[in-house]
């Protein structure tokens, strides 16, 4: 672990930030600060993936969070620090709410055999009320929440 930094969220919820290469090559991670001297397990939030962060050697590191306008975000810097291709780098962090629930295939609404879980994206009114929209027909792919493999629908 390198470069640590303690990242006070809007909600107040403080975290740690820090690199870390356990999957071979430095990358940044995220744990929540349970206590002035603990943390809790670690989630693996961004890998050095894009050419510019693999100049020389992928790696990105020294993560610092800010928080500004309800909106997050964690700067770091990528590619080998020996090189003049060193970069600044900035990730967005985006909260989603998704539903999951039950559904049946029959008009009739019977509980069968046919009933499926499901899942879908929620969106909030400017009023700060849920909109649960309508639910999506089952033939219909939906991304995966943000953080997710993006390759895979659900």
């Amino acid at each position: 672990m390198i470069n640590p930094s303690i990242f006070k969220a809007a909600n107040s919820k403080a975290w740690f930030l820090f690199s870390a290469w356990p999957l071979g090559r430095p990358s940044i991670y995220i744990s929540e600060l349970t206590s002035p001297t603990s943390i809790g397990p670690a989630t693996l939030l961004s890998q050095p993936t894009l050419a510019w962060e693999q100049v020389d050697t992928g790696i990105k590191a020294n993560p610092v969070g800010i928080s500004r306008g309800g909106l997050e975000f964690i700067t770091f810097s990528a590619s080998l620090c020996s090189t003049s291709s060193v970069s600044l780098g900035l990730l967005t962090l985006r909260k989603e709410d998704w539903m999951v629930f039950h559904a049946n295939r029959k008009e009739s609404g019977v509980c069968d055999g046919n009933r499926q879980a499901m899942a879908q994206r929620v969106n909030w009114g400017s009023d700060g009320k849920m909109d649960l929209g309508v639910p999506l027909p089952l033939d219909v792919g939906l991304l995966p929440p943000s953080g997710e493999e993006v390759g895979s629908l659900l």
